[in-house]
């Protein structure tokens, strides 16, 4: 009984101290587990980001962009029904490459499979006053977007608008809840929204009709340096005096202070006439 009572005695003074001790390892091995947990995932997330960024360095490199031809009409509506929900028949990408065949653009994975195309066009107003380019449709596939196919076809338009068309803009035509558009235009391409138009789409959506400048504008970059050079050429070449208080007495001497060489002499030799013609009447 004593033993008994003392052994349970004995029990329960320690109980709370084992007790203890086994929660606090207990709670040391769950926390080593969680930091082991956490670090695995952590490192497995920096993996796959690295094997993601390589695939994407990979896979456009395995793209091409190329001009449209025919062949690929089907493929670029097929494309667009798949992306936009302004949709175009079969004919009127047809019009496009028979109007203006390079302005038409795709791009193409490794397997030939049409993932990106650009429809684009020249101003066919008869009205318009200087000639520019329009992109008509635009669309990526979303398995291959944020891999800059929008940007190389976009490019590749643009430059044909500019070379081959010397178009003077480029415009086009974007929703204004489409961010990632917005996003492609003005940070990525350097298009400026012109105006705004409302319910353009077919929803009532309002649009931003944007511009891009190639020659002919001062928010051309080239244009504006070649300007500042026919400036200074001009100056170079002028000879320009600014105006000043005359002090001449004779109003023929007061305009030749003031003018250009030959007026100058003009005016010299007026006032010899005159002096000429006093000297006359004093001898009468």
């Amino acid at each position: 009984m004593v033993g008994d009572h003392g052994w349970k005695i004995h029990k329960k003074k320690h109980s709370g101290l084992v007790n203890m001790c086994r929660f606090f390892a207990f709670d040391s091995l769950i926390g080593f587990v969680l930091v082991l947990l956490v670090a695995s995932r952590y490192k497995r997330i920096c993996t796959e980001k690295k094997k993601v960024d390589l695939y994407s360095a990979d896979l456009f490199t395995a793209m091409q962009v190329r001009r449209a031809t025919m062949d690929d009409m089907y493929n670029m509506q097929h494309t667009n029904l798949r992306c936009l929900p302004e949709n175009y028949n079969l004919r009127y990408y047809l019009y496009h490459i028979l109007s203006w065949p390079q302005l038409l653009y795709v791009c193409e994975d490794m397997n030939k499979k049409t993932v990106g195309y650009v429809l684009g066009k020249m101003d066919d107003e008869e009205e318009a006053a200087k000639a520019h380019g329009h992109i008509t449709s635009l669309a990526v596939l979303r398995t291959h977007r944020k891999l800059g196919v929008a940007s190389a076809v976009m490019r590749a338009t643009m430059r044909e608008m500019d070379q081959e068309y010397e178009a003077n803009f480029c415009s086009l035509h974007v929703r204004k809840t489409n961010e990632a558009a917005l996003h492609l235009y003005q940070e990525t391409l350097g298009f400026r929204c012109a105006e705004i138009d409302e319910k353009y789409y077919v929803d009532d959506e309002d649009a931003f009709h944007m511009k891009k400048y190639f020659r002919g504008n001062k928010q051309s970059s080239l244009f504006y340096v070649t300007e500042q050079k026919t400036l200074a050429k001009q100056a170079a070449a002028a000879v320009i005096t600014p105006p000043t208080t005359s002090t001449h007495k004779d109003p023929v001497a007061a305009i030749a202070a003031n003018t250009t060489p030959e007026a100058a002499k003009a005016a010299a030799a007026a006032t010899a006439a005159k002096g000429s013609d006093k000297k006359g009447k004093g001898k009468k």
